[in-house]
């Protein structure tokens, strides 16, 4: 009886290495594949996740006053920039979206036209020492374009790439 509980034990214990050994090596080969890529092919291929957490963090500023964040419609094109801000350089990604509200009860916009009526936005998104995160930032009223325009000599557009199928 002791014997094959050991050599169950044994089995076990070798089945889990095998496991453990699989799962370093999926790491290996991720980590390999995200630093032979370019941050705009690592954006995409995290950009689900970053759009739920930009989601999250934007809800969580409770801007605009008395609404609630609804998902927003993301636009597929996605506008890339260089610069330096608080004495780091990092990469901007900037992402064009029609963001929706509800009204908050007893927050005072019930009933207000303007309150639900969807927006153009820009969510931003930034790129640092490696990794692609966002802090809910959102930019109304300008595009892209416009906002690099209007931020002249902070940021440079940077050539746009095609995200492989």
């Amino acid at each position: 009886m002791t014997h094959s509980i050991t050599i169950a034990a044994a089995f076990a214990m070798i089945g889990s290495l095998m496991v453990v050994a699989r799962l370093v090596r999926r790491h290996k080969l991720n980590t390999a594949i995200l630093a032979s890529s370019t941050p705009q092919q690592q954006f995409h291929s995290v950009r689900d996740q970053l759009q739920a957490s930009f989601l999250r963090s934007a809800a969580a500023h409770g801007k605009p006053r008395g609404l609630r964040w609804l998902a927003p419609d993301w636009l597929p094109e996605i506008t890339f920039a260089h610069g330096t801000a608080e004495g780091q350089s990092f990469i901007l990604a900037l992402a064009p979206i029609v963001a929706k509200f509800e009204p908050i009860a007893g927050e005072g916009m019930e009933g207000i036209e303007y309150a639900t009526a969807p927006r153009e936005a820009i969510a931003v998104f930034h790129y640092r020492q490696g990794i692609w995160g966002t802090a809910g930032q959102t930019i109304f009223n300008l595009s892209p374009d416009e906002y690099l325009q209007q931020q002249q000599g902070t940021w440079t557009k940077l050539t746009p790439l095609h995200p492989k199928p």
